[in-house]
């Protein structure tokens, strides 16, 4: 039986409507992206074929991360810092559902969510970083997050391969309260969203990297 992925493929599922939130991208050609409020024209992404024998699809992938949660659940206590974890939590799953996110897996004091698009996501950690503000509860936590886009092999509820990797080392060189997206997502975005952060090199990936902040 067709997965998903494989019909939106060949244009028989809107991903905007696809019952198994499955919001593939095709492995060839270019997929039309949803317009948000912060794009004035829609935008493409163009992915190229994956050589695998696993099924591939695109997503937009975050990873976010709370800065110096070793130090706070030394301060507050394992009791509060706890309290505290599921109050972050929550918001996070909330504020990824509005933007037709999925919470792919914990991390402990972070998470791996999945977009159907850059937009989305960057809807996502701006709305997030501006209710932590708001959350005079949460508003001590200084959560980072990276954004990366490309082609991924689902397998189990999860996501594997190189563009995850790098979203997960993207995350890893912003500090608490930014959001560092990669060049591929930047060119999605409008352009007042994101300012340039530098080049870079992320462990374990060849070559260097262009990175621009999110502005909030």
């Amino acid at each position: 039986m067709d997965s998903p992925c494989d019909r939106y493929r060949r244009g028989l599922v809107d991903p905007r409507s696809d019952p198994d939130n499955t919001r593939g991208a095709p492995d060839e050609g270019s997929t039309r992206l949803p317009d948000t409020h912060h794009m004035h024209a829609a935008a493409t992404i163009t992915s190229t074929p994956t050589t695998t024998r696993h099924a591939a699809c695109v997503k937009t992938i975050v990873f976010t991360d709370i800065e110096s949660s070793t130090e706070l659940t030394a301060a507050l206590g394992d009791d509060a810092w706890v309290d505290l974890l599921i109050a972050h939590d929550t918001l996070v799953e909330a504020c990824a559902a509005e933007f037709d996110g999925t919470v792919v897996k914990s991390l402990g004091d972070g998470f791996m969510l999945a977009f159907p698009s850059p937009a989305a996501a960057a809807d996502f950690c701006v709305n997030l970083r501006r209710r932590l503000d708001d959350d005079l509860a949460l508003g001590e936590l200084r959560v980072r997050a990276g954004i990366h886009c490309g082609s991924v092999v689902p397998r189990r509820n999860d996501f594997f391969g190189t563009t995850v990797n790098t979203a997960a080392r993207v995350s890893g060189q912003a500090i608490g309260g930014q959001t560092l997206v990669s060049e591929e997502v930047a060119k999605l975005l409008d352009v007042t969203m994101t300012v340039p952060f530098g080049e870079v090199e992320l462990k374990g990936l060849a070559g260097t990297y262009q990175l621009s902040s999110l502005v909030a």
